[in-house]
């Protein structure tokens, strides 16, 4: 364990650099206080990504994310 400058601790890094992540919100009707919400919280956990949110049909954003390429650290998935 490490104690960061903040004096919160965590585990010490494993990577030289981290893999990129996707953290991804949907729903339909969601409000902007909501959505800024979901950035807000999800930047103070993970601060090394963007935040993506998705309004719109569940198929619509099935199909997108199964365009994506995904891998993992190490080697392909």
């Amino acid at each position: 364990m490490i104690t960061r400058a903040d004096g919160s601790t965590g585990n010490a890094l494993r990577y030289d650099e981290h893999p990129k992540q996707i953290i991804l919100g949907y729903g339909n009707q969601v409000s902007e206080e909501d959505v800024q919400l979901f950035k807000d919280v999800t930047m103070k956990h993970r601060k090394s990504f963007d935040v993506m949110v998705y309004q719109g049909a569940d198929r619509d954003i099935t199909e997108a994310l199964g365009r994506i390429r995904l891998g993992k650290a190490g080697g392909e998935l």
